[in-house]
């Protein structure tokens, strides 16, 4: 659906979730609210009934859709391909996290800031973004980042041999960064990598570790030459590469 803006001033309210009948019709360019088989519309002043269009209401806003009827539980993209999403009520989400069907239909958190937009990353970096004290971070189509992510904010192949080498910053099963947090890597086993610097398989060792710095990176050696020394809590811990 492509988004349009039509300025409504509707005096009715939406009284226990759901719409209340209007006590009169208010218009704005001669334009009024109808109420048709239990659907909301919107008639234009030229008697054409409204379609793909924004109409606001109380501060909020709502989107009729192609039919002319107000649009319910449905992801609305304007031609910018910015997302909305209206709840059962119908008003447009604000400030909000909503779980939704991702395009190949998977289960997906998205995050709706105070313009509504779904918030999004880009395709080339790691996009942060602070909701309520926590950083989380969301791919170019608004999908929260969930586990393993690179440098450039790409996902980690869970299926990788060394998942963890490859990665550089950490986001838990809620979507929120490490920071100053230890992980323990559980994939520990006959594919978990080799480390250079220490030259040994990872497999070898019973448990490791990863530490995420106050910017969500993790602590690494620069290169195989010599470990990275990091002073957690007043004690130092070594780390490979």
């Amino acid at each position: 659906m492509k988004k349009n803006f039509v300025g409504v001033a509707f005096a009715a309210a939406l009284m226990a979730g759901a719409f209340a009948m209007p006590t009169h019709a208010a218009t704005v360019s001669n334009g009024q609210w109808q109420q048709v088989d239990g659907s909301w519309t919107y008639k234009n002043a030229d008697g054409s009934q409204a379609t793909n269009a924004w109409a606001a209401s109380n501060g909020q806003w709502f989107y009729l859709g192609d039919n002319g009827k107000l649009v319910v539980n449905t992801v609305v993209s304007d031609d910018n391909n910015n997302k909305y999403y209206v709840d059962s009520d119908g008003a447009m989400v604000t400030n909000g996290w909503r779980q939704l069907s991702t395009d190949d239909g998977d289960a997906a958190w998205y995050y709706f800031g105070a313009d509504g937009k779904a918030l999004t990353g880009r395709s080339d970096r790691l996009s942060k973004k602070v909701i309520d004290g926590k950083t989380y971070a969301f791919d170019e189509n608004g999908v929260m980042l969930t586990g393993f992510v690179k440098q450039n904010g790409e996902t980690v192949n869970p299926d990788s041999e060394d998942t963890f080498a490859e990665a550089m910053y950490y986001f838990g099963a809620d979507g929120a960064m490490y920071q100053n947090q230890w992980l323990k890597y559980e994939d520990v086993g006959l594919n978990a990598g080799y480390s250079d610097l220490a030259q040994r398989n990872y497999s070898e060792y019973d448990e490791m570790w990863l530490y995420f710095d106050q910017r969500g990176k993790k602590v690494a050696a620069r290169d195989i030459t010599a470990s990275k020394v990091r002073e957690i809590n007043g004690k130092n811990y070594a780390f490979d590469e």
